[in-house]
């Protein structure tokens, strides 16, 4: 299924032929990126105008700040008054619910296909399919068991601005490389989706100011925990490029359910960087 079909809040159709009536500008540009990556209802109309539709991905590292900021802060109130496993749990849930669990979703799909299809037509066909297989429930449990254990222990065992600006840094720094990709790889043609509609017109100026979007989520983390910081970057920075190397191989290109299953994947990476006791040794004699 493709990613404009799982969220009915963001209009199929060719982007550069919007209705006459349709705003444009950088609010209608991140309107419509908070349209595509969550579930707030944040205008009424149906239409998203053309121009604000190929400018939305710059502001999905803004968006995924937000994101960050609101699990965050489930999080912090639920362990006002339960332990940390269980106001972790509050926090996903209320985040698979502002983002109609998106990148889950995706993330399901991708292992799917790319799990049990050999070829690259059985693996765009079964990306279509939008039943969960063998596969894409395995993913799904242990990515969400992977990113609920390294939150938990972030929670248990540091404070507040410690734990929060982890969560905030890898919610937005896993939006951005989803830009990063659609920047690197063509999107799959004859295919409906964001990373054909969107993907094919972006560019390293794009990049670069969704970076700058997201430098207020993820520069908290690196003055709290450079060490951290920089080892997610030495981390994650090749783990992508492999996986987008095996997509381009697969595909020829890249599609939504690549992107959102990037997004997931980078930020469980971030968060068991986050998690890892870098500082081992203090402990050597």
């Amino acid at each position: 299924m493709s990613e404009l079909q799982k969220n009915p809040a963001v209009p199929v159709g060719d982007p550069s032929a919007p209705p006459a009536d349709a705003p444009s500008g950088n609010w209608q540009s991140f309107v419509a990126a908070a349209q595509f990556l969550t579930r707030v209802p944040l205008r009424r109309s149906s239409h998203v105008a053309g121009a604000a539709l190929r400018k939305s991905p710059i502001f999905f590292p803004l968006v995924g700040t937000l994101i960050g900021l609101s699990t965050a802060g489930v999080v912090a109130l639920g362990g006002l008054f339960w332990p940390a496993w269980l106001a972790v749990s509050l926090g996903l849930a209320f985040e698979a619910r502002l983002t109609g669990a998106l990148h889950e979703d995706a993330l399901a799909d991708f292992c799917d296909a790319f799990g049990g299809g050999w070829t690259r037509e059985q693996t765009l066909e079964i990306l279509k399919d939008s039943r969960i297989g063998s596969y894409g429930a395995v993913a799904l449990i242990l990515g969400i068991l992977l990113r609920a254990g390294a939150m938990i222990f972030l929670a248990s065992q540091y404070g507040f601005w410690t734990w929060g600006a982890a969560i905030v840094a890898a919610a937005t720094a896993s939006r951005w490389i989803a830009v990063l990709a659609m920047v690197c790889v063509a999107p799959v043609s004859h295919r409906e989706s964001l990373a054909r509609d969107v993907g094919a017109r972006l560019g390293m100026r794009d990049l670069l100011i969704a970076g700058l979007w997201g430098l207020p989520g993820v520069l908290p983390f690196a003055i709290i925990s450079p060490l951290h910081a920089a080892a997610s970057c030495l981390v994650v920075a090749p783990l992508v490029w492999w996986l987008l190397q095996g997509i381009e191989r697969r595909l020829g290109g890249i599609t939504g359910d690549c992107l959102g299953f990037l997004t997931f994947v980078s930020q469980v990476a971030i968060l068991l960087v986050a998690a890892a006791q870098l500082d081992f040794w203090k402990a050597l004699p």
